[in-house]
């Protein structure tokens, strides 16, 4: 990865915040692409049991909070996903 861009004939460099953005983005994905996914899977595995012993009604309301959760969780991957996307274009 070069922090050098050559423009016209001058030869520029990345600020040092642009550069430091891109390796914290890059090194800060996959723990936290990881941290939501077990987070996701725990609460979802709690749920499960506790909708394996809750009433008609009240599973009726856990499978709610488990589908919230499941497309919560999907949501945050794919926005976490979708920066470091962004991110690679500018390396």
């Amino acid at each position: 990865m070069s922090n050098h861009l050559l423009t016209a004939g001058i030869l520029l460099t990345k600020p040092q915040i642009i550069t430091g953005t891109e390796k914290l983005v890059a090194a800060m994905t996959p723990w936290l692409i990881g941290l939501v996914a077990g987070i996701v899977a725990l609460v979802e595995a709690y749920n499960g049991i506790c909708y394996m012993q809750a009433s008609e009604d009240e599973q009726r309301m856990i499978r709610k909070k488990m589908k919230s959760i499941l497309f919560t969780g999907v949501l945050i991957i794919t926005i976490v996903g979708s920066v470091n996307f962004v991110f690679s274009f500018y390396q």
